[in-house]
Order: C-alpha cells, then sequence, then structure tokens
C-alpha cells in the first residue's frame, strides 16, 4: 500500500490515542491499579495511599483483597503510609495505564525509647524539643522536673535535641529498638556580634545580596544597607556565606564575635585577565595565577583607559599564548574598546584552530562583523565610534550570545560548538595575522577571558562595575 501524507498522520493519531504517550496534564485519562498487602498477603487496615502530581487523590478504599482503582491525568505518585507499616517500594510513578501499582507493607513493632536532656550542670532545658523522625514522626515537648523522656515508636528513627540556645552531644541518635539511655548534653551558647560587607570583586555594593548563616545558629536575611554593611547577633560556631544572582561566595567560619566577616562576590572563574596598566614594556602581564601571559607587538603605547590604563593600538596587535583555549567548552570574553577607525577586516579578536576559525572585525557602516567559521557570518551590530563600550560574548555549546554595556544585542545559534576550533595556534587581538589584513585602530582595557558562561546578571554586574 502507497502511504500519502494523510495515511501518516491518521497511523500516528491512531498510535498516539491508542498508546496513551504524549499524554499532557490537560490530555485524556487512564487507569492505574494495584494491590497493599502485608508480607502475609493479607490487607492491610487503615493504609491510605496518597497520588500526587498531575493529579491529586487520596485512596482509603480498598476491596477484600487490598486492591484498588483510580483515573488519573498526566505524571504521578503512589506513596503509601500507615503508622505501624513501612512499605516496598517506598513510592511508584507512573506515567500510563498500569494494573501493577502494588506495594507490600512490613509490619513494625512497637518499643520504647527514652533518656534525659539537661544541661552541662544536670538541670532541665526550659523551650528544648526532640524531633523523631523516620519510620515514626513525631516531636517531644513533655519532659520532667529532671529532663526524663519516654515516647513509643516503630521502625528506624532518628532523634534530634532542639533548642536554639544550646548545641548538643550527641546531636542525634539512630535507634532500631528499645532504648532508655538516650541522654543528650546541651551547652549553652552565649550571645556574640559579627559584622560586616557584602561587596563584588570591584570593592561596590551588591543589590540584593542575601547573607546565609547556618551551623549552630541559622539564619538568612537581605542585606539592604546601600553601602553593603550588615551585622547580626549569633550563637556558636556558625558558616557565613552570601547568595546573589551573577556572583559567587565563598564561606568565612566563625566562631566568636567579629567585625570583618566581609563576603566578597566575584563575577566567575578567570583564565585570563589583562589589565593593559604596564606603562611601558611589550610583556602584558595576567592578573590571573594562570600565568597566560601576552605579548604587544608593533606599534603600540599606553593611555587613559575606562579603568586606569589601556592599550592602544596603532600598527599593532597582541598575542596570546598558544593554546589557551583548548577544552574549554563554555567561555566567555569581555573587554573594553574604543575603535578609532573602522576598517574592513580589521580584527577585534582572531582565534584560528584545525575546526575552524572565530573572529570580530570592526566593518565599516555596519560596525561589527561576527565570524563563526562554520555559521558564516551572523552578527552585524552598530556601535559607537571613538567612544568606549564594553563587549562581552558568551559560548555555551552552540549557543552564542553578544553584550554591548550590559545589554543583549544579538544571539545565535552555531552549527557547531566553539571548543570544535581545537587547539588554536593563532590568538590576537587587533590583528587576524594574515598580511592582507590591516591592523585595527583602537584602544583595549580589561580584557577577560572566563572558563563558563556568565549570566546577564553578572555581565551587567561586571559592566557596570568597571564603567565607575
Amino acid at each position: 500500500m502507497k502511504l500519502t501524507r494523510i495515511n501518516i498522520l491518521v497511523l500516528a493519531l491512531v498510535l498516539i490515542f491508542t498508546t496513551g504517550c504524549f499524554l499532557t496534564p490537560g490530555g485524556k485519562t487512564y487507569v492505574i491499579s494495584g494491590t497493599i498487602v502485608d508480607t502475609d498477603g493479607a490487607p492491610i487496615d487503615g493504609v491510605i495511599l496518597e497520588i500526587t502530581g498531575d493529579t491529586e487523590l487520596v485512596i482509603e478504599d480498598f476491596n477484600e483483597h487490598g486492591g484498588w482503582e483510580a483515573e488519573v491525568k498526566g505524571t504521578v505518585t503512589v506513596t503509601p503510609s500507615h503508622r505501624e507499616f513501612n512499605f516496598e517500594p517506598r513510592e511508584i510513578e507512573v506515567r500510563r495505564a498500569n494494573k501493577n501499582v502494588d506495594f507490600v507493607g512490613n509490619f513494625l513493632p512497637a518499643y520504647s525509647i527514652g533518656g534525659k536532656v539537661v544541661d552541662v550542670e544536670g538541670n532541665s532545658i526550659n523551650g528544648v524539643t526532640l524531633q523523631v523522625t523516620g519510620d515514626s514522626v513525631l516531636t517531644v515537648e513533655d519532659f520532667d522536673e529532671d529532663g526524663n523522656w519516654e515516647v513509643e515508636v516503630r521502625g528506624s528513627v532518628t532523634v534530634t535535641p532542639v533548642q536554639p540556645e544550646y548545641s548538643f552531644a550527641p546531636a542525634d541518635y539512630e535507634v532500631t529498638e528499645t532504648n532508655t539511655a538516650l541522654d543528650f548534653i546541651g551547652t549553652y551558647l552565649e550571645l556574640y556580634t559579627i559584622s560586616g560587607v557584602v561587596l563584588n570583586e570591584f570593592g561596590f555594593p551588591i543589590p540584593g545580596a542575601t547573607v546565609i548563616i547556618t551551623g549552630q545558629y541559622e539564619e538568612e536575611f537581605e542585606v539592604e544597607d546601600e553601602n553593603g554593611a550588615w551585622t547580626k547577633e549569633v550563637r556558636g560556631l556558625i558558616n557565613v556565606t552570601a547568595v546573589a544572582e551573577g556572583y559567587e561566595f565563598g564561606t568565612i567560619i566563625v566562631g566568636s564575635e567579629d567585625d570583618a566577616v566581609n563576603l566578597v562576590g566575584t563575577i566567575g572563574e578567570l583564565l585570563l585577565h589583562y589589565t593593559f596598566d604596564e606603562a611601558e614594556g611589550n610583556t602584558l602581564v595576567d592578573a590571573t595565577s594562570n600565568g597566560l601571559n601576552g605579548t604587544a607587538c608593533g606599534t603600540t603605547n599606553y593611555v587613559e583607559g575606562v579603568v586606569d590604563e589601556a592599550l592602544s593600538l596603532e600598527a599593532g596587535y597582541v598575542e596570546l599564548p598558544e593554546g589557551f583555549l583548548e577544552g574549554e567548552e563554555n567561555v566567555t570574553f569581555a573587554l573594553w574598546i574604543n575603535i578609532r577607525e573602522f576598517e574592513e577586516w580589521a580584527r577585534l579578536y582572531q582565534f584560528n584552530g584545525p575546526g575552524g576559525q572565530y573572529y570580530i572585525t570592526a566593518w565599516p557602516d555596519s560596525g561589527l562583523l561576527a565570524y563563526g567559521g562554520y555559521g558564516g557570518f551572523h552578527l552585524s551590530a552598530n556601535v559607537p565610534v571613538k567612544t568606549w563600550f564594553h563587549l562581552v560574548v558568551t559560548f555555551t555549546g552552540k549557543e552564542w550570545k553578544y553584550y554591548v554595556d550590559g545589554t543583549l544585542i544579538h544571539e545565535f545559534t552555531n552549527d557547531a560548538e566553539f571548543s570544535e576550533m581545537g587547539p588554536t595556534d593563532i590568538n590576537l587581538i587587533g590583528w587576524s595575522g594574515g598580511d592582507v589584513d590591516p591592523y585595527l585602530q583602537a584602544d583595549f582595557d580589561d580584557f577577560r577571558v572566563y572558563t563558563q558562561t556568565l549570566p546577564p546578571a553578572a555581565i551587567k554586574a561586571l559592566y557596570e562595575a568597571t564603567a565607575n
């Protein structure tokens, strides 16, 4: 039989609707069923099945054999619960009709656990609770005057004391059988004050930054001071860090009063950074610890830039280390540039490898043209003439994006990834390396290469910080 487009469409629709594939939460319903019994195959009184996901249901009615059935849509998770049993499996995820959503319950005999919670002097502690988690979940709040406690549990449980003003030894107990010697000793944690600032790597405050404190004292709060300053009363040994979109922070361990808990957010992991602040000489020192120094070749000199000094190219260029990008899959280039003259085929930078090439040229009338070596020319953007602007290019696999002064101006999906160029043997700023191509007449400042794709918030922060 000859298949026409209509035949193929009809067959596809039949397959979809008869198999239940490609269901969405709003699609057709389907039936799931199974049994829930104990290890002897008998139904379990009082068991509950909870269905969550695209359909929300609670099943409490089962037949004499422990059987059940439900009509659902989309993707759901089925979970049994009973305070006297644990179940195998604990839950089952279902996406289509299934008659074998079966569970077996293991009976958990009850047993007693108990002990004492006191301070280092043997006194009971006001406000303490015990959190019991695991096969039994409960909170113990009743203690006698000597700090003694006792409860009944089932299965495997963990017992953890909680009182924000104390630390406890041990921190918790794991229990599987009767034990009435689960004793905890609490040490009172004195209040002390810590303070500091949250700044980016350039020394500027980070709007919206949140300080996170964990350990023997826990709290999160947003820094509201316009200068990034914060102060907090805490207890015990703590870890202090911060979060802010586009930044990475380290963690500071604190155990006593400290007025210099300063949290510095970095934009990302730098592979290479030329500040162009050498003032003389041909060696461009890499400001990272990677030692990827560059060389200024031809006619160059140093002029005033956006961030201190800048490198001015007249009939010259910069040579970067050979193969320094090898193995890097996600990359970000960032620089400040002042193009004094737009000339055909004059390069901002050029990278050549055995698998292709990538460059940006300052084209007359068109501004910038970018060539990917695989997808041809893919960027045409007008940029300022004889004016400093900040240019960032990010590479995430085949997704390439271009930003000017912190704003996305173009994005492009290439035929291949940037890393497919392979180890580059031509790595130049201001020239293509070809005799027929002119040198770029431009000033360069703060050239950075990151071994990751900077998010938009970080790109904006980098632009604003260096512009200031």
